[in-house]
């Protein structure tokens, strides 16, 4: 019935179509508030005092619900292979009993690494401390369409390190480290902190990613959209 349909992105758009939709359908990711979420001494101070870490930690940091899906089994894993750094997953199980849950991933959170803080949850206006209290955003997440999650890190100049999915090749298309296996993963996280001009590089090119999720550019897309219904 409607004249235009809005996708929050590219895979949602193409499940659209397969459901039958025949109307005009048009992409528009979320925007992100990049005065908001942006890169912040001060801010990084009051996130690594919130989390109890020093000048010294390096920090890798995971944001989403506490179930399998978003590959925090994985995540824990890693922070078991790399122990002189400090893995940081906030989100809580909104669902309690109820979220998605494997016997191994309950096993590894009743009996987590020392290096591993699950943080729960974190009030939004309180998520930019959250990432700039970290060095490298990780998500290994199986599944998402839109994670606001990536888009806030890498407004804080987070390098990104992430799966292999098809979603974000289709949304992103570029700017973040990509990842098929935990081997991968750990590789990638070890060359950032090794290789000073890789984390300055793909500092940048978070930086340059958020650039085409800002309120600026997508409130004139939308815009356009209506201007020219």
């Amino acid at each position: 019935r409607a004249s235009l349909v809005l996708a929050v992105a590219p895979k949602v758009k193409s499940e659209l179509e397969k459901m039958g939709v025949k109307q005009r359908i048009e992409i528009l990711p979320n925007p992100i508030d990049t005065i908001m979420f942006r890169n912040d001494e001060k801010l990084r101070m009051l996130g690594r005092k919130r989390f109890g870490l020093n000048k010294d930690n390096k920090v890798i940091l995971g944001v989403g619900q506490v179930q399998s899906r978003k590959g925090i089994k994985d995540f824990i894993k890693i922070a078991q292979q790399l122990p002189e750094l400090t893995f940081i997953w906030v989100g809580n199980q909104p669902f309690g009993a109820l979220t998605t849950q494997s016997d191994e991933l309950q096993q590894l959170l009743k009996s987590p690494p020392k290096n591993f803080i699950l943080a729960g949850g974190v009030p939004y206006l309180r998520m930019p401390e959250a990432y700039n209290a970290a060095d490298i955003f990780f998500l290994p997440s199986y599944q998402e369409n839109a994670s606001m999650a990536i888009i806030e890190a890498a407004s804080c100049g987070l390098p990104l390190v992430l799966r292999d999915l098809a979603e974000y090749r289709l949304l992103y298309k570029e700017g973040y480290l990509v990842g098929r296996n935990n081997d991968e993963f750990k590789k990638h996280i070890q060359n950032l902190f090794s290789n000073k001009n890789l984390f300055a590089q793909q500092s940048k090119e978070s930086l340059k990613l958020v650039q085409k999720f800002s309120y600026e550019a997508l409130g004139n897309k939308l815009l356009s959209y209506y201007q020219n219904l």
